[in-house]
């Protein structure tokens, strides 16, 4: 179990966003309904790198979560609790996820057809688009590309214990054209959307 308090508070120093917990639900949900079977590791990466996506492209992530850097790669923190059903998370919270998703072993299913009512068209586009290309790699490739992720590398060789929080700034590429004012911009909606 992850030292959820204590991982909110380091955050704060880079971008942060309120966690829309709708959205994860509805997102994990969605990634259960396009890959029955998905495992909460898959889970992981895709939102990842969904989100490093989205927020490049629409100066925003998909559910408001924060990642931290674990042994295999990059974990948004509040969907990993989520799947594990930690037991800080509101009651409303776990029995909208269960209506919806199915857990076996470590496999997650669709429990009820699928229908948008908080992710965005935008969301679902990226959120597809990387479970096309990251869902279908072997675990070992795919653990060895998070492990090149520069914003996951970074977290990862600063960390103090088992897990590091991922700075989301350093999730964007460092070639992007007019990143500072990209930066500059996504710090504006972080803060309001904190």
């Amino acid at each position: 179990m992850l030292p959820r308090a204590s991982l909110r508070r380091k955050v704060v120093a880079g971008l942060r966003f309120r966690m829309n917990w709708d959205k994860a639900v509805e997102g994990v949900h969605y990634l259960a309904s396009i890959h029955p079977g998905i495992t909460p590791y898959y889970v992981a990466k895709v939102f990842f790198f969904a989100d490093r996506e989205h927020l490049a492209d629409w100066g925003r992530p998909i559910c408001g979560d924060s990642y931290v850097a674990m042994e295999h790669g990059p974990v948004p923190s509040g969907i990993y609790d989520l799947v594990k059903r930690d037991e800080f998370l509101d009651d409303n919270i776990v029995a909208e996820f269960d209506r919806r998703v199915r857990v076996e072993g470590r496999a997650l299913f669709a429990k009820a057809l699928f229908n948008s009512v908080s992710l965005s068209q935008s969301d679902m586009d990226y959120l597809s688009a990387a479970e096309r290309i990251y869902a279908h790699m072997s675990f070992e490739a795919l653990r060895e590309h998070v492990h090149r992720d520069p914003a996951w590398k970074d977290a990862w060789d600063n960390r103090l214990g088992r897990v590091a929080p991922i700075d989301m700034e350093k999730m964007l590429d460092a070639n992007l054209p007019d990143r500072e004012a990209l930066l500059n911009e996504i710090r504006d909606k972080a803060a309001y959307a904190r």
